[in-house]
């Protein structure tokens, strides 16, 4: 089975920045136009096939760091000298998206079976092709490293971990692959 994430050898870089710097001016209800630094010469990479996590405390520029690479922020932020790279290889540009969503804050019906929930995702994001659904689902299941049994679970009798899980599982549903930025 296929790795959700994107089968291609893992030290082929898929998104790269270099001197990434971003700046915010003062509030909107402050008087001042002096400018912050978030972020200051970023240099980095992400590769396909891997997971990749950030750590710092709060405040530190983990999700502003997220929004500059998936095109979610106010672009005059960003310092000339930035540069972001999507894999030049790539014929069509891959989809970036954040999943910034709490298993306790989704929208899903309590009493909706696993099983359901993650076909309906399925079913959404590949304009319902179903002879790969179930496939599909079992092969993310078992990559999140959730026994197979779950999907007759009901989304309440889930463990939180098991829930932030399947929040991711809804997300990987896609056929295409994409990159995935977990916030």
């Amino acid at each position: 089975m296929e790795n959700f994430l994107d089968p291609r050898p893992p030290n082929q870089i898929s998104i790269a920045w270099r001197n990434l710097s971003y700046d915010v001016s003062g509030s909107v209800f402050q008087r001042s136009t002096k400018k912050k630094s978030i972020l200051n010469c970023l240099n980095g990479q992400f590769h396909y096939g891997t997971m990749n996590g950030l750590l710092g405390p709060s405040g530190s520029g983990k999700t502003t760091l997220l929004n500059c690479l998936n095109g979610m922020i106010n672009k005059s932020g960003l310092k000339n000298h930035s540069e972001i790279y999507l894999n030049k290889c790539e014929n069509n540009l891959p989809s970036i998206r954040v999943i910034e969503q709490h298993s306790h804050e989704t929208v899903i019906i309590p009493g909706m079976k696993i099983r359901h929930l993650l076909w309906y995702s399925f079913c959404f994001k590949n304009n319902h092709q179903h002879r790969e659904c179930d496939e599909h689902i079992r092969s993310v299941i078992k990559q999140l490293s959730l026994p197979e049994s779950i999907l007759d679970n009901r989304f309440d009798q889930c463990s939180g971990g098991e829930q932030r899980r399947i929040v991711i599982a809804q997300e990987l549903m896609s056929l295409s692959p994409a990159i995935v930025f977990i916030h």
